[in-house]
């Protein structure tokens, strides 16, 4: 139920897996055992010039903030309408992330419930499943 906090351009909150965005309690230090109790130096401000696309327009990676770790490191399905893949490899690159259906997952022994759009299609090639996921959401 917490705002996300987004990191500062070109710092990370976590440099190992790219982490970009934290809940305000963790950018905060106020998160107890939760997370560091010192105030992140990574944590930047929100441009309030920018906003996502609205829900259910199916708008593309165009106006959504890339997700340097990727769409299934997004925990929470409505942040996942927020943002694109942001990872390097040009499979996911841009895609827009897709949430996974209420109380589904599209892998259920890690949890996940945001993927690039190609997973929940079915249409990475041979870096995921090659029929649409039945788990699939919208915005």
């Amino acid at each position: 139920g917490q705002e996300c906090v987004p990191s500062k351009e070109g710092v990370f909150f976590d440099e190992t897996y790219k982490v970009v965005c934290e809940p305000r309690c963790w950018a905060d230090g106020t998160c107890n055992d939760k997370g560091s109790t010192e105030p992140s130096s990574a944590a930047g401000t929100c441009d309030a010039s920018v906003s996502p696309p609205p829900p259910g327009t199916g708008q593309g990676g165009a106006g959504r903030v890339p997700m340097a770790g990727g769409c299934f490191t997004i925990t929470d399905r409505t942040e996942c309408c927020l943002h694109s893949d942001g990872r390097d490899d040009p499979t996911f690159s841009g895609q827009e992330c897709v949430p996974s259906k209420e109380g589904v997952f599209f892998d259920e022994t890690y949890k996940v419930v945001c993927e690039p759009r190609c997973w929940a299609d079915g249409t990475c090639n041979d870096k995921g499943s090659t029929e649409p996921s039945s788990a699939a959401g919208t915005c």
